[in-house]
Order: C-alpha cells, then structure tokens, then sequence
C-alpha cells in the first residue's frame, strides 16, 4: 500500500492509500494421446490403442485459432497425418499374403506424447483504501481476470475415429471484471 509523506495534504489524499497486485499464470499445455478408438491390438480395451503417423505430414494445423463456433476454427491437429492401425495391413499380414487374417496391428504414436495449446493468463487487481473517521476505513478494489483476453483454449479430442478428432475445445473464459467495497470499523 502507498504510503508516500508529502507536505501538502491533499496530494497525500490522492497518492495515498493504493495498492495494485497481479497473478501470472503461463505453462504449456498438458499432454494426451492419440488413439484410434478400435480395439486393433485385439486386446478388448480400444480406449487405449495408439494410432500411426504417417511420415513427411506435419502433425498440427497451422491455422490461427479464432474464437468461433464452427470446426474450422478450432483444427489443432491435422487429421491427414494419423490413420488408426487397423487401416492397413501389419508386417505379419503382409508377409503371411493373408490380409485381416486377425493378427494384432499396434500404432506407433506414444503414450502422451502430444500437447494442448499453453495456457496465458494474468489477473490483476487495485485497490484504495480510504480512512474515513477513527477506527472506519473502507476498501475499494476492481479485479480484472484474463486481463490479456487471451483465448485458453481446452483439451484436444485425440480420438482418430472421431468426428471432431483433432480439435480443441473452445476458449474458456474471457476477459471479466468485478468490483467490491468493504467497510472495515
């Protein structure tokens, strides 16, 4: 709190009594997995099976993200990059020259080994506090959340199979402010 000693009191009335604070919070995103949502290892758990990327395609979208409604703007992934295991033949299959003979087919993506969009936030708050008589002061404070209104995007659906594979969620909440005054006796 500012608490500056100023020959004129007036000046002490306005530049006194302040207090500003604000909380950061930046860290990349968190990790997940791409499956294929078919059960190709035959193993009676299709939650789990990884998916195959295929080399020389670039594995996320270059697209801006853009805080509308429709799939377009929220393409992380790029869907031609990654085919579910089953959608062609494994080595054994070939080898064999008995293609869907059964064999288990397994993807070559690991286990969260991708990342969601980072998260940027930074919330800020200031604050005056006025004496007003003896023993009663009062506070006022304004809050900002997501200052920056920086989108933070959600996860992203890793399921090959899916519709929406490959896309985030939309942003979470934007920028929004709060107000309060507080008598303290």
């Amino acid at each position: 709190r500012s608490a500056f000693h100023f020959n004129n009191s007036t000046e002490n009335f306005i530049l006194n009594g302040w207090e500003v604070a604000g909380v950061s919070k930046i860290t990349t995103g968190s990790n997940f997995s791409v499956t294929t949502g078919a059960d190709d290892d035959e193993i009676g758990n299709p939650s789990s099976d990884r998916a195959t990327i295929i080399p020389g395609i670039p594995l996320y979208s270059k697209v801006q993200f853009r805080q509308g409604a429709g799939a377009p703007n929220r393409q992380y992934l790029n869907p031609a990059a990654f085919q579910t295991s089953g959608t062609y033949y494994s080595a054994w299959e070939a080898t064999t020259g008995n293609p869907g003979a059964g064999a288990p087919v397994y993807g070559n993506t690991g286990r969260n080994a991708f990342h969601n969009p980072p998260v940027i936030n930074f919330d800020a708050q200031i604050s005056r506090f006025w004496h007003l008589y003896e023993n009663l002061s009062m506070d006022t404070r304004i809050e900002a959340f997501n200052v920056l209104n920086h989108p933070n995007f959600g996860g992203t659906n890793g399921t090959v199979t899916s519709g929406s594979f490959g896309q985030i969620s939309p942003p979470g909440s934007e920028r929004q402010f709060q107000g309060a005054i507080k008598f303290v006796f």
